[in-house]
């Protein structure tokens, strides 16, 4: 079984499958401004179908990703949406988090969710130095040793 991405960002790789037995469905491509609606084949009469992993392998299958353009984006700009929560489900796992919609000076239209330690520091940010002080408080502490123990020796 061989898979066509479809201008998605990876190709998987192809499977060997023993006759009667199933594939496993390969992880999900990416593709900007799309969602992955599955996987497809042509039948016997040319008419494309959803593969269900399922169904046991009997011949060598080609499949190709099909998309759908994201309705969320517009020429490539996210559009708001009062910043609603959604849900998503990625595999066997899903989340549920506040999209995080905002524009920047040029007025281009920011997306995105996650935590802060993902996000990139910008001007005027400040940051956690717990860290730093610690190492200049040890540093400090080890040159005291340093300067008492000359002192002893002279």
């Amino acid at each position: 079984m061989s898979f066509n991405p479809n201008g998605g960002d990876f190709t998987p790789k192809t499977q060997t499958v023993p006759g009667g037995k199933c594939a496993v469905e390969p992880k999900e491509p990416k593709r900007k401004s799309y969602i992955f609606e599955g996987w497809y084949y042509k039948d016997e009469n040319g008419k494309e179908q959803k593969w269900d992993f399922e169904t046991p392998v009997h011949a060598d299958l080609s499949l190709k990703a099909a998309w759908k353009k994201d309705a969320g984006e517009v020429n490539g700009t996210a559009q708001k949406e009062n910043n609603k929560t959604k849900k998503k489900e990625t595999g066997n796992y899903s989340w549920e988090g506040e999209e995080i919609l905002e524009s920047n000076k040029n007025g281009e239209v920011i997306t995105g969710s996650g935590s802060s330690k993902e996000s990139t520091a910008k001007t005027g940010d400040t940051a956690d130095f717990s860290m730093a002080f610690v190492m200049l408080a040890a540093g400090g502490g080890i040159l005291t040793l340093l300067l008492h123990k000359n002192r002893k020796n002279k």
